[in-house]
């Protein structure tokens, strides 16, 4: 649906690319893991990083309080000077990577989760795009993912167009307006500069479900742009202990907690082009009370940034939003035949 003029001409030769990268760069890689529990997947995190065709600049992997008898403590010490290891009391995945950005000395930041891993080249192929496409520190570069349920097997997923299209640097904006149609990141399949994080702070250690999102939000508020690689570099987890599979009340009371933080910011990052407000409405409606709804149409309306039928079609989505969860768990149950623990 790209313009020709829209896109970089095309993609970067993969193989045998390791020859051809500086050491340097790929030393300016920190790897980020926070651990918790789950002893058979921390391990299979912990190798698909130590075992990168392009090894990282550091590996640093912190155990947020991990209460199973020091396993996981035992499996993290196992790989000795090949990471770095800290400890902490348990506050959540957001304070444990916020640790971890504390700690990193390399210039960009790849997020690993304990259940997830990475194909062996994820690290060499976003180095790569980074090489090819002389890309600067206010890009960050995202690969794909493929799911797997709780035994490691393969989910069958029919493919689907993206709405980023490979190789195509994107601005802010673009960006956001596609985040709000409801595209997402798996935060794992992220390259993230370093400077990121010092233009838009960490990740919010009150939130326990969207910390990532909000992150995201923050970023392309900024005027960072984005590459995305065509390749599915990264092996996601689905099982029922996630706050995903059982966390739907939290997560919409953290929805609701903030949209007040965030209407405020669209509000003023809103155009005749890119009515991010209208947007947001649109895409975070169904997670919200029929209150919240009704404040902010209130206060959209009031500044000319909604009209009637979009108070109506809020209203239709914030219906959905009610029986989305029973239809969610039937559709994933009957068709996808998900496999949970």
């Amino acid at each position: 649906w790209l313009p020709e003029d829209k896109r970089l001409n095309h993609a970067p030769e993969i193989l045998a690319f390791s020859e051809r990268l500086q050491s340097a760069e790929s030393s300016q890689i920190s790897v980020v893991i926070p651990l918790y529990i789950k002893e058979t997947e921390i391990e299979r995190a912990l190798r698909s990083v130590v075992e990168q065709s392009l090894s990282v600049g550091e590996i640093i992997v912190v155990n947020d309080g991990s209460r199973d008898d020091g396993a996981t403590d035992a499996i993290a010490r196992s790989y000795g000077d090949k990471i770095r290891y800290y400890t902490k009391e348990n506050g959540g995945v957001s304070s444990a990577l916020n640790m971890g950005i504390r700690h990193m000395q390399g210039e960009y930041f790849s997020w690993l989760s304990h259940d997830d891993s990475y194909e062996t080249d994820k690290i060499e192929k976003q180095v790569a795009a980074i090489r090819q496409y002389s890309l600067e520190d206010n890009t960050l570069i995202c690969c794909k993912s493929s799911l797997m349920d709780a035994d490691s097997n393969p989910i069958f997923k029919r493919p689907t167009a993206s709405k980023f299209v490979s190789y195509r640097v994107y601005s802010s904006k673009e960006v956001l307006s596609e985040l709000l149609k409801k595209s997402t990141f798996n935060g794992c399949c992220l390259l993230i500069p370093r400077k990121v994080f010092s233009q838009c702070g960490l990740f919010d250690e009150r939130l326990r479900f969207c910390q990532d999102a909000f992150m995201w939000y923050k970023i392309f508020m900024k005027d960072f742009s984005l590459l995305c690689t065509d390749d599915a570099s990264v092996k996601s987890r689905v099982h029922a202990g996630q706050l995903t599979q059982k966390g739907q009340k939290l997560f919409k009371k953290e929805c609701e907690e903030i949209s007040r933080i965030l209407v405020e910011d669209f509000a003023e990052l809103s155009t005749e082009e890119y009515n991010f407000y209208r947007m947001y409405l649109y895409s975070d409606a169904r997670y919200f009370s029929f209150d919240r709804v009704k404040q902010i149409i209130s206060t959209g309306r009031k500044r000319n940034l909604l009209s009637k039928y979009d108070e109506i079609k809020a209203l239709c989505i914030c219906s959905y939003g009610y029986v989305r969860p029973t239809i969610r768990k039937v559709y994933y149950a009957v068709f996808r035949g998900i496999k949970t623990k």
